[in-house]
């Protein structure tokens, strides 16, 4: 979810009409059906009801690199905090007009940053297949950039990876706008691809908290295919009949709140992303 790969609104229509799609494109025919039902307790599960659940043990905080118009706090910095039994991501501008804001995940993956390899404690999270949620209430504000996301651990080589944006949601300018999409990025042998879809969601913009979710699971298909879905609120909202490793590689997810690039002097700040909690299903 780098600047210079990432998107809104207007590559996203690109990736719609893009020649080289070898697999049907998102569809949304199935929309509003319940997620299948969860057999069993989450193997992961964060409510964010202390300050600890930021420790190292727990969350990691500045392993992305920097995309987007802000750059990301370290771990110590004024863009995280635990409050109200939710953590907080607050974008801000500094007193010389920075702009910071941050992103957390849950695995110490320095992504695309020079070669380093994945290095794990015993309470990194990193699952193939399931069903990933996450409840958040998005900032109504003007140059937002938040995202819950998946990545796949890098080839240690290439810096290659997958990606699944279960939402990107970009504020007061966009307020019914459910950005989803999949990425595959610099796999030797293999073109990059990106998949993405918009749908308008009216129950977004009432500043509300929500579940956002994908599943993982292989359970839905396209044609005999499987296929990853999103959900809003438990209700599908589109799926896409994906290759065989976003099942089975290991993915750990993102939670960020990113600035828009464009002219700052129009966006809001502060402006604060609010994560109630975070739990992944088998």
């Amino acid at each position: 979810m780098r600047a210079v790969r990432r998107c809104g609104f207007t590559l996203m229509c690109v990736f719609f009409a893009h020649p080289l799609a070898a697999k049907p494109p998102w569809t949304e025919q199935y929309r509003g059906m319940s997620l299948p039902e969860l057999r069993s307790e989450p193997v992961h599960r964060i409510e964010f009801n202390q300050r600890d659940d930021l420790k190292d043990n727990r969350l990691h905080l500045k392993q992305h690199t920097d995309y987007g118009g802000s750059v990301f706090d370290e771990k110590n910095g004024p863009a995280y905090n635990v409050a109200q039994g939710a953590l907080q991501i607050t974008a801000y501008k500094t007193a010389q007009g920075k702009i910071r804001s941050g992103s957390v995940q849950s695995a110490s993956d320095k992504q695309a940053n020079k070669g380093a390899r994945t290095a794990f404690n015993k309470d990194s999270f990193v699952m193939s297949g399931g069903y990933w949620e996450a409840r958040i209430k998005w900032p109504n504000a003007v140059g937002t950039w938040g995202a819950f996301w998946l990545l796949s651990l890098d080839d240690p080589k290439s810096r290659g990876h997958l990606e699944i944006d279960a939402i990107e949601y970009y504020g007061k300018t966009d307020a019914r706008g459910h950005h989803h999409a999949i990425h595959r990025w610099h796999e030797p042998g293999k073109k990059n691809v990106h998949r993405g879809d918009y749908t308008g969601m009216d129950a977004i913009k009432d500043g509300d908290w929500h579940t956002y979710g994908v599943d993982l699971r292989g359970i839905a298909k396209i044609d005999d295919t499987p296929a990853i879905v999103i959900y809003m609120d438990r209700k599908e909202v589109g799926r896409y009949p994906a290759d065989p490793d976003f099942f089975t590689r290991p993915f750990y997810y993102v939670l960020t709140l990113a600035i828009q690039k464009g002219s700052s002097e129009k966006f809001e700040f502060p402006q604060t992303m609010m994560v109630d909690s975070i739990s992944v299903w088998k």
